[in-house]
């Protein structure tokens, strides 16, 4: 069964595919070729000899988890937390905007190494997203006005929310220069 947990309970985790593996003889690890998605109760179905140990891998946002077997079945939980990003812009502060809150500026998730994650949301009239997210090390990039900024990289914990100011202008935090995965240069 896999479920999420942020802090109030856990619930059911729908249509999210989860791989087999067993132990060998050696201890080591084996992908045993099976994977199913879960169902709506977050149920996940094998047919497998029980000769060995099993246990099921899912991974969410470049995280692995791994379930927890309890006799013939297993729970894998996913512990999640929020990500509030508020995007801020000096030169946008002005009489009914004093904290300069940007509205449409896409915000992309990446790995603090800079891999896409594939998590994309847009700053409304209060200039904030939220992101739900298992704990880790994320950077983002906001772009908007047809520029892009990086952040630092941003560890988040579960069953909380991590709150991120990105600031452009004097003292800001954004960054033209930090792009883990700068253009090819051919000059």
């Amino acid at each position: 069964r896999i479920v999420k947990d942020q802090g109030m309970g856990a619930e059911p985790v729908a249509g999210i595919r989860c791989f087999l593996y067993t132990s060998g003889d050696n201890d080591d690890i084996i992908n045993t070729g099976l994977f199913a998605d879960s169902d709506d109760q977050g149920m996940v179905h094998f047919l497998v000899p029980q000769e060995r140990g099993y246990f099921g891998v899912v991974t969410l946002l470049g995280r692995e988890f791994i379930s927890m077997e309890d006799g013939e079945y297993a729970t894998l939980t996913i512990e999640l937390g929020t990500m509030t990003v508020t995007v801020r812009d000096d030169s946008l502060v002005f009489e009914g905007n004093s904290e300069g809150r940007v509205q449409g500026a896409v915000v992309e998730l990446f790995t603090a190494e800079g891999t896409p994650l594939g998590q994309e949301l847009s700053t409304g009239a209060d200039g904030q997203v939220c992101f739900t997210l298992p704990e880790g090390n994320y950077t983002l990039r906001v772009g908007y006005n047809d520029q892009q900024f990086w952040s630092n990289v941003i560890h988040t914990s579960p069953f909380g929310d991590t709150p991120v100011d990105m600031i452009n202008g004097y003292g800001g935090v954004m960054s033209l220069l930090h792009d883990p995965q700068p253009p090819l240069w051919h000059g």
